[in-house]
């Protein structure tokens, strides 16, 4: 429930302020005039740094999506009417971001008479543009619960695949940050003790080699203020171009081609908008979508503009009637065990079902590469660290042995 700030003046004529919860102004107001209280103002009291951060609207997490979903189907299953299964959502929810999206949904239905996908629509961004139109198609064929539990089940996968991937991420992340910290370190105390060292024997910084000479350097440079804060300042604004850069149409379209090319993670990333891909075009056309509105909409929902702008452009040659496979051999993101899958799936009239079972054994390539994902990037981290450590030994030792060969 949401929280209602309120001016009323009581039985004896005296003004008074307060704060009650409630599902929506009317329901506090109908309280207020059962205590016998005179209305002035009743405004909905906002948590402003919430505001701040989600842009307005609470942000449900993907684990509550998934919960909210198959209780909702399955309520709707039992035959409970849509009102009053928000109405248990709301008061059961422990999520306060869910709670106050669904006060928001519930209110504009009762108020409105909206069908629940334009109320979701309108007031939360709990669900994608697939999603919405799923549960649109649902209603309109009066099999709301089951399209409903299917909507579930794509949100439980995508957090099963995201949740996989950020667990096999956590190895080289830590690994990176202790490679990030042991090298501040030593550059800030290690390399000056070390420059001190060969001070006492005599070197100045001529006399050192090229690559202590620039650790040398370097050190100088980050443990000085003014250089720490240009090298703070340098970083930010490498952050923010590259933000920028890729905030527009071209930097976007040039950043998501490299992404593709990366060594382990191009092959991760294309793999899985091939499998949301399938599965979100074989979920739609089960729904009774048609292919164009279908491609229109799971374009809005792949991250990668590559694979955005393949399916934009097929709908034109699918509108001047083509079939899907042709406009999709055009482009080198689709692989051609693809192209081909869905060529016969058109052939013979089971595309939707033969887009199923790819999503099935793409998904299964995904989770295999995230479970491997350490193991695949092992060689990397190696590489990196050895370089690291090579280029410290050969930066503190070498001139150790310049002395050697000027005393002998």
């Amino acid at each position: 429930m949401a929280e209602y700030k309120y001016v009323a003046i009581n039985p004896n004529g005296k003004k008074i302020t307060g704060v009650q919860e409630g599902n929506s102004r009317d329901a506090v107001a109908t309280f207020l005039h059962q205590q016998n209280l005179v209305i002035v103002s009743i405004e909905e009291k906002i948590d402003y740094m919430e505001t701040i951060f989600t842009g307005g609207t609470p942000k449900v997490s993907l684990k509550n999506k998934v919960i909210f979903a198959k209780q909702i189907a399955t309520m709707l299953g039992a035959g409970l009417p849509i009102i009053q299964a928000l109405e248990i959502i709301i008061q059961q929810t422990q999520d306060k971001a869910l709670q106050k999206n669904m006060e928001a949904v519930l209110e504009d239905i009762q108020k409105n008479g909206v069908p629940l996908s334009d109320a979701m629509e309108e007031h939360t961004k709990m669900f994608n543009e697939v999603q919405i139109s799923l549960i649109r198609a649902g209603e309109a064929s009066g099999n709301l619960n089951d399209i409903l539990t299917k909507v579930a089940e794509d949100l439980d996968k995508t957090k099963q695949l995201t949740s996989k991937i950020k667990s096999a991420m956590i190895y080289p992340v830590i690994i990176f940050i202790v490679i990030g910290i042991v090298m501040v370190v030593m550059m800030t105390t290690m390399i000056p003790a070390v420059e001190k060292l060969y001070e006492d024997f005599g070197m100045t910084a001529d006399d050192l080699p090229f690559v202590t000479k620039t650790l040398v350097n370097i050190s100088n440079f980050m443990t000085n203020p003014v250089g720490a804060t240009i090298m703070i300042i340098v970083l930010a604004s490498v952050i923010l171009g590259f933000r920028y850069y890729r905030s527009t149409t071209g930097g976007r379209l040039t950043t998501d081609k490299l992404i593709l090319k990366l060594p382990v993670f191009g092959n991760l990333i294309t793999k899985i908008q091939i499998t949301q891909f399938c599965r979100l075009v074989s979920m739609l056309m089960r729904s009774g979508i048609s292919i164009i509105e279908t491609l229109n909409i799971v374009s809005t929902s792949l991250d990668n503009v590559l694979f955005k702008n393949a399916l934009l452009d097929s709908i034109e040659d699918i509108s001047s009637g083509a079939p899907l496979a042709v406009p999709l051999s055009r482009y080198e993101v689709f692989p051609p065990l693809i192209v081909r899958m869905v060529a016969i799936g058109e052939e013979t009239g089971k595309l939707d079902q033969i887009l199923s079972d790819m999503a099935q054994f793409f998904e299964d390539e995904v989770n295999e590469i995230s479970e491997n994902l350490s193991k695949l990037m092992e060689p990397l981290i190696l590489v990196i660290v050895g370089g690291i450590v090579a280029l410290l030994a050969v930066g503190i030792y070498l001139p150790i042995y310049s002395i050697g060969q000027n005393m002998s």
